[in-house]
């Protein structure tokens, strides 16, 4: 991967919304970037792009002005970043709404190399990204799905013999679903018909 500005890019510019995809996959990639859930990798220029780019910078020793030129030391500094072999995994991501591809759909919330094809966000018009996770371990955990809660994968048989670092990062997953699930629940009127819910839910 590597990106080619075709417009200075800045806050205070009129930027180019290819240019806009390209360092959001880039930070994304690296690290900086982590687009909204709801909306995914986009052409459109947040705040959140222009921290990331600063953060980038500082940490490559460049000045945190949060814009870059095409070919300039910021956007090779991205590329020689790019260029470094990427070691473990991450886990696909994507809108989770009808819009999203069906093949996506079946890379969502599960667990890829980075030298895996294809990339998150590489097809046209895909808003899915890679969120950074803390194992090297590759697995394809289809069991996680969005109704499991925590206890279900506790005291499941099936993870016998399961590593110590792929355990972690079900749990971690688990724990994220169900604290998910009660901040929705959270902030809905307790109706008689939401409690209902709530115990078939639990």
């Amino acid at each position: 991967m590597k990106i080619n500005l075709s417009a200075p890019f800045g806050s205070a510019t009129r930027v180019d919304e290819f240019d806009v995809l390209q360092l959001k996959k880039a930070l994304n990639r690296l690290g900086y970037y982590q687009p909204f859930e709801k909306v995914g990798i986009t052409d459109m220029a947040e705040t959140a792009l222009f921290v990331a780019l600063r953060n980038f910078q500082a940490d490559s020793g460049l000045s945190k002005t949060g814009e870059a030129r095409p070919a300039d030391a910021t956007i090779e500094a991205i590329n020689r970043a790019l260029a470094k072999p990427f070691e473990g995994s991450y886990m696909w991501r994507s809108v989770e709404d009808d819009k999203v591809r069906g093949s996506h759909a079946r890379y969502n919330r599960t667990l890829r190399a980075w030298n895996e094809a294809p990339d998150p966000g590489e097809d046209f018009n895909c808003r899915c990204w890679a969120e950074h996770v803390d194992t090297d371990t590759v697995i394809y955990p289809d069991a996680i799905e969005s109704a499991i809660g925590p206890f279900d994968i506790l005291l499941g048989g099936w993870l016998k013999g399961t590593s110590g670092a792929v355990l972690k990062l079900l749990i971690k997953q688990a724990l994220k679903i169900f604290n998910d699930r009660k901040s929705r629940i959270k902030n809905e009127k307790f109706t008689e018909h939401g409690s209902l819910r709530l115990l078939r839910e639990r």
